[in-house]
């Protein structure tokens, strides 16, 4: 679907029939590519979009990484909102030819990033990665993670961590919601 798609639609009147703020994820079609996108819907009808910008594993077969310069920053009554996508918080620079190049968020550039994910943390519960990106940015970082399923032999979780470095709320092992007031 395109960023303002049937998708994006419906989750605009749940967000505004529920005065809240939605993050999901999707396939994004746009100028011919596909992209590993999310969407931040709000409650006033907004919706701002991100691009997976660093590819991993089958994204290679499909989608287009995203070649965007600078973070997208959603100004919300919330806070300022940015999204990184799964791999995006491994890889928080801008690369370039000659190596690492400026992050997408700096510190004091938002007071949320979001993190959907699908992510194994079998050696660490929240994952070091998730951790050192509240500390980098001063943010608090949302991660919706995967959770596992009967069979699957790796673990998700999903959490909030403060910009103090407080797990404030995560599971690691159930599908769940996690929430806080922030």
């Amino acid at each position: 679907q395109s960023s303002m798609g049937w998708q994006t639609r419906e989750f605009q009147n749940i967000a505004s029939s529920a005065g809240i703020y939605i993050l999901f994820g999707y396939v994004e079609v746009a100028e011919g590519n596909f992209y590993n996108s999310c969407a931040l819907v709000g409650p006033d009808g907004s919706v701002h979009n991100f691009r997976k910008r660093n590819l991993w594993s089958s994204d290679f077969f499909w989608a287009t990484a995203s070649t965007d310069e600078q973070g997208e920053i959603a100004v919300t009554p919330l806070g300022r909102i940015g999204a990184l996508i799964c791999r995006d918080v491994q890889n928080r620079d801008r690369r370039s030819a000659g190596g690492v190049g400026q992050p997408y968020y700096t510190r004091g550039s938002v007071d949320i990033v979001c993190v959907p994910a699908n992510w194994s943390t079998a050696a660490e519960f929240p994952h070091h990665e998730w951790v050192e990106l509240a500390e980098e940015v001063r943010a608090t970082v949302v991660v919706a993670n995967r959770c596992p399923a009967l069979e699957d032999p790796h673990v998700g979780g999903s959490c909030i961590i403060s910009p103090t470095l407080e797990v404030i709320v995560g599971d690691q092992h159930t599908a769940c919601i996690v929430g806080a007031f922030l």
